[in-house]
């Protein structure tokens, strides 16, 4: 069931839905106990207007932290739907309705966003590590440290092969030993038991770096959060400095490739916002010529954890930034990045198919990318094809 309801999932990422309301109420069984997503009264396609939804108690049980935080500006995605799928997950495996024991939206909410509760998995659970695993990460307070929902597909898939498959004449004819082999392609890290022993979910991976008490315990979901903190009067306050060591030891140590990905990303992103002390000696042209090697390793990185490095390389190809200017190539990453949803992007490659800047030009390929970029409202993309009477109809 838990395959059947990612497979939908997947589907719907594909076509650029989110269902905005996944819970068991919401999965129906067919009479072959196919598992089926319903009910898209609040489906939405991914780039439309946010909707204002009303939370009950049913649907405040499976909602995001960031969710239940009702951030201004703050747009539901795909990382929102990960995180109620991860609770579902848990609530298919324990059989038992999510914080069953809380009727009351304002304790749910505190337990979820301020104490970062999450229900744990019993001790005899004989679902497979990875699934366990797979519901811990999913259900991560940080949505940038939630996977994809591809890769959700991906595991339960292994899960499915491995309860399927025969048990060899070594093993043992139970369910729990056809497990014993499944594991994730990174550590997993241990479900939160309760409000009162809240455990940091990349705390396994800070313990496999050799000078972790050089950057103060500071976890890499923490390290990546200080450049967005800010004081009273609006000044940055967070510990850049910090945060910036942390980088650099997860990019150079022996841990996950994922990890190391999540680090060069930041470590990019840190020189070129000029956020690091320290740096002043090193030439500009050797800090971007960093910037432009570590942002085409995270674009090139096949998990695609951060589509925007993407659009960052396809800068510095275009503007010879770091790396020698190339235009085609500069257009290849844009494209990509278009196709992960970036309006930039779709403007940029519009642009340069329009106007044939070491590209060949191509009218159609122009008027698609432009109309992209103002379906989601750019509107240097408008401005562009009202100087050059672009006819977009």
């Amino acid at each position: 069931m838990s395959l059947d309801i990612a497979r939908g999932l997947t589907f719907l990422r594909k076509i650029e839905i989110v269902h905005r309301d996944i819970r068991a109420k919401n999965v129906l069984i067919t009479l072959h106990e196919t598992a089926k997503l319903a009910n898209f009264k609040l489906s939405r396609s991914l780039f439309a207007p946010t909707l204002n939804q009303k939370q009950n108690l049913e649907r405040v049980r499976y909602c995001a932290p960031e969710l239940l935080e009702r951030a201004f500006n703050f747009k539901y995605d795909h990382k929102c739907e990960v995180y109620s799928f991860g609770i579902l997950l848990w609530e298919i495996a324990e059989e038992k309705t999510p914080y069953k024991e809380y009727t009351d939206i304002v304790k749910i909410t505190d337990f979820v966003r301020n104490k970062k509760y999450r229900e744990s998995f019993s001790k005899d659970s004989r679902m497979p590590s990875s699934f366990i695993g797979l519901s811990t990460k999913a259900t991560n307070h940080d949505p940038e440290f939630r996977p994809k929902i591809t890769d959700t597909f991906e595991v339960l898939s292994r899960c499915f092969e491995e309860y399927e498959r025969p048990p060899s004449k070594s093993s043992s004819n139970s369910k729990s030993s056809q497990y014993q082999n499944i594991t994730l392609s990174s550590p997993e890290p241990e479900p939160i038991p309760s409000p009162e022993s809240i455990i940091n979910q990349d705390e396994y991976a800070i313990k496999t770096l050799s000078d972790y008490e050089s950057f103060k315990y500071m976890s890499l979901a923490e390290a990546a959060k200080q450049h967005k903190i800010f004081d009273r009067q609006g000044k940055p306050s967070g510990d850049t400095k910090t945060a910036y060591k942390c980088f650099e030891s997860y990019a150079d140590a022996d841990t996950t490739v994922r990890n190391k990905i999540v680090a060069k990303y930041y470590k990019a992103y840190y020189i070129s916002r000029g956020l690091v002390e320290g740096l002043k000696e090193i030439k500009d042209k050797d800090k971007d010529r960093i910037v432009a090697e570590l942002y085409k390793e995270v674009a090139d990185d096949e998990a695609n954890e951060f589509p925007e490095a993407k659009l960052r390389y396809g800068d510095c190809l275009y503007n010879g930034k770091g790396v020698e200017k190339n235009l085609s190539e500069a257009l290849k990453y844009f494209e990509q990045a278009a196709d992960n949803g970036f309006k930039v992007a779709m403007y940029n490659a519009g642009k340069l198919y329009y106007n044939g800047d070491g590209v060949e030009k191509n009218k159609e390929k122009a008027i698609k990318y432009m109309k992209l970029a103002i379906y989601n409202e750019y509107e240097p993309a408008m401005k562009f094809c009202r100087d050059n009477n672009i006819n977009l109809n």
